[in-house]
C-alpha cells in the first residue's frame, strides 16, 4: 500500500534540505514526527519516534537507504518481526516548473498486518504527511524570505 503526498514549496531545494534534515529541530514543529535521533548517512540505523494521533509516540528503528542531499531521503523499517508489517519512508525534492520545487512524500507499507492497519494509515498517517507537508513548506518559505 502506498501513501503519497505533494505540495509546492516557494523556496530553494537547499533550504527545504535543511528543514527536512535538522532533526533536532522536529519536536519544534513536525506534527507527524516528534524527533529522529541518529546519522542520516545510507546504511544508518536510525530512530523515528512517530506521534500515534492519541498523543503518544511510536519508536521505531529503521534503517537509513537512501541520501542524496538537496534531493532524496528515504529509510526502511519494520516492527517487531520482518514480515509482520514494514514500511519505506522517503522525501524527494524536484525542481517545480513554476519555480521553487516541489516536495513529494511517500511510503510504501506492507506485511501481515497491513489489512488491519490500513484504516489507521488512510485515517492518521496521511492527515500526519500532509500536516508534515504544510509545515516544511512553512518553515522552507519563511527561511527564504529572510
Amino acid at each position: 500500500m502506498e501513501l503519497r503526498t505533494e505540495i509546492e514549496i516557494h523556496a530553494p531545494a537547499a533550504i527545504v534540505w535543511r528543514v527536512l534534515t535538522d532533526t533536532a529541530e522536529y519536536p519544534k514543529w513536525n506534527p507527524l514526527i516528534a524527533g529522529i535521533s541518529g546519522d542520516l548517512n545510507a546504511g544508518s540505523q536510525i530512530e523515528v519516534a512517530f506521534y500515534k494521533g492519541d498523543g503518544s509516540h511510536r519508536l521505531l528503528r529503521p534503517v537509513v537507504q537512501q541520501v542524496e542531499p538537496g534531493r532524496y531521503l528515504s529509510w526502511k523499517g519494520h516492527l517487531w518481526i520482518p514480515g509482520l508489517y514494514h514500511g519505506e519512508h522517503g522525501f524527494e525534492i524536484r525542481p517545480s516548473p513554476r519555480g521553487g520545487i516541489h516536495f513529494i512524500h511517500r511510503a510504501m507499507f506492507g506485511g501481515l498486518l497491513l489489512p488491519v492497519l490500513r484504516h489507521k494509515l488512510r485515517a492518521v498517517t496521511l492527515p500526519g504527511f500532509r500536516a508534515m507537508n504544510r509545515m516544511v513548506k512553512d518553515r522552507a518559505e519563511t527561511m527564504a524570505m529572510a
